[in-house]
């Protein structure tokens, strides 16, 4: 039977073991008045985002929700800001071996406006697990890596052995201790390790795995993300698990080994194995850059965290993409302020439109054409001779946009604006806005004007009804 929350309470010590939520909504519990200190284990959710409710009446939200469904959830808590001590909720808890409590900590949250709570990122660090002999073009990236997720409040996941592992490991500690010394190392440090076997890095949160694959499939169930750096076998199994579990892989190539492998083979199957709301180019600018001096492995560090920054803004968008992103050339804007006062004619249908000159004189122009693009539910490509040629469009725009569309995450337009060679591109597979043999420029000016009026229609009511539509992606009709 559906209900709409398993519990409501304004109590205290609730402990629920096991809750089976195959037919609830998100809501795992609805905490009135001073409820705290209460734990819910969600055994099951047909969702990846669990969360608790604090109501109007709710003062304080000491409370944890342990997800153990394979998937990690997002565990949006929606709190008001007459709140008075927050806590963060816990990972997946099946395998770990020691009691877990809810940790008294708030240091793990980033508050945003409205009072919504974030839970913390994991970055899996995985590479060489030599004892001896790492080449410091290993060493100086591993150590300003785990500085800098530290810095950034994101939680650690080893595996526990020599090397890398080690190295990330201790650089997290003694980062974490500098910049915020009242959390404890065990709620951001996790090393997951075969049973039996304690890691050689003593501190953390220890989880004990059978020996095998698990080693690497239990490792990446308590991350968002994997690091790999170096490696000499383990490494590029840690990388081919890390895609059947759909975790986003960020190689350092200039460690060599498996890293430096899985980084060109990202590079040559960027369209199925890309990270999401990270554009290639800057990718391989901050994961391929050489590493000389320990200077360059901190800007590497800090060039990752970036990354990190546009992929997690990515994943968060996923509920609140609600922009029009337009894709077009400069000798086309003509062509685009006319889309934009058809867009505006219709306030009862009100589209926020998306292009480039919103993009500030001297911030990053790639960077800020990525997360438009994360925050779009649309996109409308107006293709011209002048789109086509553009390179930045054909190596930085399109094929985002075409495999975004393709895994139905955002709904794609694109209008045949003037005649151009459109067959032989990724646009060749995708149903125009209207017919392609009658390219825009070549309608009489009242049909033009009707045409795009369609088109601007059924950009809003795309926009207003929020998911792609059956078919919208499929073959140009002939």
């Amino acid at each position: 039977m559906a209900v709409t929350f398993l519990n409501e309470t304004d109590g205290t010590a609730i402990i629920g073991h096991a809750l089976l939520m195959e037919a609830c909504s998100p809501i795992v519990a609805r905490h009135t008045g001073s409820a705290t200190d209460c734990e819910y284990e969600v055994a099951w959710a047909n969702t990846n985002a669990v969360r608790m409710e604090y109501t109007s009446t709710a003062d304080c939200a000491g409370n944890a929700v342990c997800n153990q469904h394979r998937t990690p959830a997002s565990r949006l808590l929606r709190v008001p800001a007459s709140t008075r001590t927050l806590i963060h909720d816990l990972r997946p808890t099946a395998c770990v071996e020691q009691a877990c409590r809810p940790a008294r900590s708030s240091a793990n949250f980033v508050f945003r406006t409205g009072a919504e709570l974030m839970r913390t990122r994991w970055a899996l660090v995985a590479g060489t697990g030599r004892r001896f002999g790492l080449a410091e073009t290993t060493t100086w990236p591993t150590e300003a890596i785990g500085s800098a997720l530290a810095r950034e409040g994101h939680g650690l996941v080893v595996g526990g052995w020599h090397g890398v592992d080690y190295m990330a490991a201790e650089a997290f500690a003694v980062a974490l201790a500098a910049a915020r010394p009242n959390v404890a190392l065990s709620d951001l440090l996790i090393q997951v390790v075969p049973r039996g076997t304690e890691p050689v890095f003593q501190g953390g949160r220890v989880v004990s795995v059978d020996t095998g694959p698990a080693e690497w499939v239990e490792a990446l169930r308590f991350a968002d993300v994997a690091i790999l750096i170096g490696g000499i076998g383990g490494t590029y199994r840690t990388y081919a698990h890390a895609m059947q579990e759909r975790r986003a892989v960020f190689p350092v190539a200039s460690a060599g080994g498996d890293a430096a492998a899985v980084f060109a083979e990202m590079g040559q199957r960027w369209h199925a194995a890309g990270v999401w709301g990270v554009s290639r180019t800057s990718f391989e600018r901050v994961l391929g850059h050489g590493i000389q001096t320990k200077a360059d492995a901190r800007g590497l560090a800090e060039g990752l965290m970036m990354l990190l920054a546009d992929h997690f803004a990515f994943q968060d968008a996923e509920f609140e993409r609600t922009k029009l992103f337009v894709s077009y050339a400069r000798a086309d804007r003509d062509l685009l302020l006319t889309v934009k006062t058809q867009l505006r004619s219709m306030p009862e249908r009100s589209v926020e439109v998306w292009e480039d000159s919103e993009i500030a004189p001297g911030t990053d122009f790639e960077r800020q054409i990525q997360r438009a693009m994360s925050a779009s539910r649309a996109c409308l490509l107006l293709v011209t001779p002048d789109f086509l040629s553009s390179a930045f469009i054909r190596e930085h725009e399109l094929p985002f946009l075409v495999r975004a569309s393709e895994h139905d995450l955002m709904r794609l337009f694109w209008v045949h604006a003037r005649r151009a060679p459109f067959e032989g591109t990724a646009l060749a597979a995708k149903e125009a806005a209207h017919d392609p043999k009658r390219p825009i420029a070549e309608m009489p000016p009242s049909e033009q004007r009707e045409c795009l009026a369609q088109i601007c229609l059924e950009v809003a009511r795309c926009l207003r009804e929020g998911a792609p539509q059956e078919g919208a992606n499929g073959p140009v009709k002939s």
